[in-house]
């Protein structure tokens, strides 16, 4: 083969047209990690912005809030590990006393399951308030998915209490 010229031709040919495939591969890989780079930087800086309450939000959850005034306080009960929480807490203060509704504001560690970024717990007398609370947060996409809701005990509220619990971004 080494000495058949027409032999070495086919293979310089074939050589060639795989140095020509592996750099068409190259480029559309570093295309590729470029656009993977990008939106990796993308989703890192959504990471770190804070949850933000926009005024459609706003408008949505506070006419979904009138109707259940209750007349009794409401908690808001802040994780202190992240400054984000805090601010988060603020915002969801704010809007609730647009409602109307009194709001006493706690600071702290999260008790219990810290993973659910808003919670709600109460006691069962006041269990429609709570759900419809977090039925508003929700069509309000003030929050992803439903609110969790439970009645356990609460040494943060008091006897008739309900507690919003505001932890950290997922």
């Amino acid at each position: 083969m080494w000495n058949d010229i027409a032999a070495l031709k086919a293979l310089s040919q074939v050589l060639l047209w795989v140095v020509i495939l592996f750099g068409v591969a190259s480029i559309a890989a570093t295309g590729f990690r470029y656009y993977v780079d990008r939106r990796v930087g993308e989703l890192i800086e959504s990471s770190r912005a804070d949850r933000t309450i926009t005024d459609a939000q706003e408008r949505t959850t506070l006419e979904a809030l009138k109707p259940i005034l209750s007349g009794k306080p409401v908690v808001v009960f802040t994780d202190l590990r992240t400054k984000e929480a805090e601010r988060f807490a603020e915002k969801i203060e704010g809007l609730i006393r647009a409602a109307g509704i009194t709001v006493n504001t706690r600071n702290g560690i999260l008790p219990g399951n810290s993973s659910d970024t808003v919670r709600i717990e109460s006691s069962q007398s006041r269990k429609s308030e709570a759900e419809s609370i977090g039925k508003a947060f929700t069509a309000a996409k003030i929050v992803d998915g439903p609110v969790p809701w439970s009645s356990v005990p609460d040494p943060i509220a008091e006897p008739d209490g309900l507690t919003i619990f505001v932890g950290a971004k997922p």
